[in-house]
């Protein structure tokens, strides 16, 4: 993950993002923040489920001097995607009771997990008529300006071009919002910490 600032002169600062796959009390934050890693992206709850690993990320996190952030995976299956503002009072909370964060809550909305094609196809797949780009839309709207009135803050989107361009269908609704761009290596196990996102859209400039 790699976030640009001040154009003159260019200055990357590197951090990380963890969630339930990397596993709380192994990650050694210690020589993360060695190596430069000076800020995290913690997975802090899903629909309406607060993530279990989250809590000793966040303590180890901030123990080793790493400035901290949640995110909220957003879940558009059935109900869930009648209920951003639920999903993000949850994601606000979870991040209250961990003590708080350095940096604004983002919400990553991607394409979602199902367990078969038909159920997939059935919710949001190939039937988009169910749940049309517009209504996707005004989901990030909801959670985003509840985000914001809880937490005094502006948010963070997360999303990948496949997604911006598929079910948001190229929208510039939420170029006010900082953009967090999704670029997939392809494997988990050996991340090309080269490579560096482009812009996926012409509404954001950066």
């Amino acid at each position: 993950m790699h976030v640009m600032q001040s154009p003159d002169p260019v200055q990357v600062l590197h951090g990380v993002d963890v969630s339930g796959w990397q596993p709380p009390g192994k990650t050694d934050w210690q020589e993360l923040a060695e190596d430069g890693v000076v800020f995290a992206f913690i997975k802090v709850s899903e629909g309406l489920t607060p993530n279990a690993a989250a809590p000793l990320h966040w303590r180890d996190a901030r123990a080793a001097g790493v400035f901290v952030g949640g995110y909220h995976f957003a879940s558009l299956k059935g109900p869930r995607k009648h209920q951003p503002r639920e999903q993000a009072t949850l994601a606000c909370r979870q991040v209250e009771v961990l003590g708080g964060a350095s940096l604004p809550l983002a919400i990553d909305i991607e394409w979602d997990a199902y367990k078969t094609r038909k159920a997939r196809e059935a919710d949001m797949g190939v039937n988009y008529a169910k749940f049309p780009a517009a209504a996707v839309c005004d989901f990030v709207a909801a959670f985003t300006d509840e985000a914001a009135d809880l937490t005094g803050r502006c948010p963070v989107l997360y999303t990948g071009s496949s997604f911006w361009r598929h079910r948001m269908h190229k929208t510039d609704r939420f170029t006010h919002l900082p953009l967090w761009q999704a670029a997939y290596t392809g494997s988990t196990d050996e991340p090309d910490h080269e490579a560096v996102p482009q812009s996926m859209t012409p509404p954001w400039k950066r």
